[in-house]
């Protein structure tokens, strides 16, 4: 996991239109993975904010369905 990380992150830091955002996506996928959830966030968020014609729509629902998922615990915790 480490090894993609680091590859992730440096295909990220590219700026390729295409390679960087998929990347980021990537990043903060195996983020949640390694639980994460800042870091999962931050990556998402970047992906979301590309002009990539496919991934800041898979970004945003990722991202869309952690804040889901972690609300949903909270709520089980009270």
């Amino acid at each position: 996991m480490e090894q993609a990380r680091h590859w992730y992150t440096r295909a990220a830091a590219t700026e390729h239109p295409e390679i960087a955002p998929e990347a980021a996506e990537k990043l903060g996928r195996l983020e949640v993975q390694l639980g994460d959830l800042v870091e999962a966030r931050r990556w998402l968020a970047a992906a979301a904010g590309t002009t990539h014609a496919v991934v800041p729509g898979r970004a945003a629902l990722t991202l869309a369905n952690l804040e889901f998922n972690e609300h949903q615990h909270e709520k089980a915790r009270v």
